[in-house]
């Protein structure tokens, strides 16, 4: 369950899309560990009208640099061959979008 505190958004570069790429990882998390709160979080917000999340998993053969990248930002260790990046599309991105910047 997720509650109500602050969470670790870590979000990969934002492009010019309506599309937010982002784990959710503690200081120091494991892959497995981000993917589980990222999961919780999702089982959170699946309920919402206004928004539309899927998951992509990135296996490091094909996107080791970018999950490496992604993975620094909380000196996190890869143990896990894939990292699932989570979607959230809305029709409310620019407010989204600019509260995250």
């Amino acid at each position: 369950m997720v509650s109500r505190r602050w969470l670790p958004f870590r979000l990969l570069q934002i492009g010019d899309t309506n599309v937010v790429c982002f784990a959710v990882a503690e200081e120091l998390d494991t892959v497995q560990q981000a993917n589980e709160r990222t999961e919780s979080l999702l089982s959170f917000i699946k309920s919402s009208p206004e928004l539309s999340v899927t998951r992509t998993h990135l296996g490091l053969d094909n996107y080791g640099s970018l999950v490496n990248a992604a993975v620094q930002q909380w000196n996190g260790a890869v143990d896990d061959d894939q990292r699932a990046v989570e979607h959230i599309v809305t029709t409310l991105l620019p407010s989204l979008e600019e509260g995250l910047r």
